[in-house]
């Protein structure tokens, strides 16, 4: 038997798994549905690494120069604490290299097209970084076509020249994400109902480890020094 404070704290918990198992459930959407969220929440077409900029937070300035240990410690540098790295000491810059890396990639910049590689000794902290990125990009929920073997953007199925300036009038969405061309699978759909795209659905999803919804184990040999960006932990 229970007490009632035990069994309080026994509900709270099991609605605590409700409310989280419900908010991971995938969500469906038409496409028009989808372009008038698109008009309030930008991040239903933001760029992975908006996301993960979102995910990762603003961060917290702390002058060292009024603290006597942190001054000797960072030189009275004011220095950045991002919310979802709390709680990595010794590892501000970086940290900071890594946010400056996802901030030129949501640019558009060069490292858009790069992969982020940490380089290090054993014991550097390149693993404890790794597995907290792929925590963080389980934050924010993605929206693509139902179906899509690719998990695609919905943009995608829309023509920058032709589409682009209405989608950017009346629904906010900037040219510059409307970057991408339809996959052979939605091709065929497209063929398939007459060029009518009212008949795709869209579905928000979160990116999940365990299920393998866009995240995946690293296995990467590069061919190309241009085509990665080293960090050293």
């Amino acid at each position: 038997m229970f007490s009632d404070e035990a069994g309080v704290r026994h509900m709270d918990i099991f609605s605590h798994y409700t409310t989280r198992f419900e908010a991971r459930k995938e969500e469906e959407y038409s496409i028009q549905e989808y372009l008038e969220i698109c008009k309030k929440d930008a991040t239903a077409y933001a760029s992975a690494s908006e996301r993960m900029l979102r995910a990762i937070g603003e961060p917290e300035l702390i002058d060292t120069h009024h603290d006597p240990r942190l001054s000797r410690l960072f030189s009275n540098k004011i220095i950045k604490i991002y919310p979802a790295f709390r709680d990595f000491y010794g590892m501000e810059d970086t940290i900071e290299q890594i946010v400056s890396f996802f901030k030129h990639a949501a640019q558009g910049l060069e490292e858009r097209k790069q992969i982020l590689y940490l380089l290090g000794p054993p014991g550097g902290g390149k693993s404890s970084l790794a597995e907290k990125l792929k925590a963080l990009m389980e934050d924010v929920p993605i929206y693509c076509l139902k179906g899509s073997p690719v998990h695609e953007s919905p943009l995608g199925l829309f023509s920058p020249e032709e589409d682009g300036k209405i989608l950017e009038e009346d629904f906010g969405i900037p040219l510059r994400y409307l970057n991408t061309i339809p996959s052979p699978w939605a091709t065929k759909r497209l063929n398939e109902f007459n060029g009518d795209i009212t008949k795709f659905r869209v579905v928000k999803v979160r990116p999940s480890v365990l299920q393998g919804n866009r995240i995946k184990r690293p296995a990467f040999q590069a061919l190309e020094p241009d085509s990665v960006h080293r960090i050293r932990p």
